[in-house]
């Protein structure tokens, strides 16, 4: 046998349009099917959390779940240090709004939760502390950590 009957056919170059054919006709892999959105994808997730807690409305969940909770304490009739029934119900109102732009918006979300952090901890500071009531002041020390978060994202996310 000769040396040119050994050798394998040469491979058509790639711009060639024997090439094109070739390629075309080879069998495709089915795409896969669409993943399906479920509420642990569209959550934040804890990692996220962890790295940067500024970007999760859970924070802000939270004031506003203890400011609707702590506003019927203020209807008591010894009701001390708490901020009152209308504002703590309004805050409450307000940073669930800002709970719902988070996941969607985290700049302005974040924003929004620490001005209005800014707000609550600015008008009821002097009122709460002089109350001496734990709860009161618990309600305050956790809108002013949150506000921090938020404040911290803010802030990155604007100036830095």
């Amino acid at each position: 046998m000769s040396s040119q009957q050994q050798q394998a056919p040469a491979a058509p170059s790639p711009t060639s349009p024997q090439s094109a054919l070739q390629r075309a006709m080879q069998p495709q892999l089915p795409l896969p099917p669409p993943a399906t959105l479920t509420a642990y994808l569209t959550r934040p997730q804890l990692q996220a959390f962890l790295d940067r807690p500024g970007t999760t409305p859970y924070p802000v969940l939270l004031n506003s779940s203890l400011c609707f909770a702590s506003a019927f304490a203020a209807l008591r009739k010894n009701s001390r240090g708490w901020a009152g029934y209308t504002p703590l119900l309004f805050f409450g109102a307000v940073f669930l709004g800002a709970a719902t732009v988070i996941p969607r918006d985290a700049d302005h979300g974040a924003s929004t939760a620490t001005a209005w952090g800014v707000m609550y901890s600015s008008l009821f500071l002097r009122s709460t502390l002089a109350s001496r009531k734990i709860a009161p002041i618990g309600v305050l020390g956790v809108v002013m950590a949150s506000t921090a978060v938020y404040g911290a994202e803010t802030y990155d996310s604007y100036f830095g």
